[in-house]
Parts: C-alpha cells; structure tokens; sequence
C-alpha cells in the first residue's frame, strides 16, 4: 500500500491584509490619476475643436 501524505497550505493574515490594502491603494490612485488625466485632455481636445470650427 503507498503512504498518502496530505499536505495544507497555510495562510498568513498579515500577507493577505497588505496585498488587500496595496490593491485598494493602487486601485484609488489609478481612477484619480486617470481622472485627471482625462479631464485635463478633454479640456484641451474640446477647446481645440471649438476654436478651429
């Protein structure tokens, strides 16, 4: 007969808080960014078309 070894993972709460925290940072900073980002291009892109009309 074989020997079946059953082997768990565990899971440190410390490693899944900081990825949980990062994501929501990085998650925050990007929709601000391209907000900003966004904002400030159509602002240029609408005057530019109003002016040359």
């Amino acid at each position: 007969m074989s020997d079946v070894t059953k082997q768990t993972r565990t899971v440190r709460p410390g490693l899944v808080a900081f990825v949980a925290a990062f994501s929501a940072f990085l998650a925050t900073f990007n929709e601000t960014f391209l907000n900003i980002g966004f904002a400030t291009f159509l602002n240029c892109a609408c005057s530019s078309a109003l002016f040359t009309a």
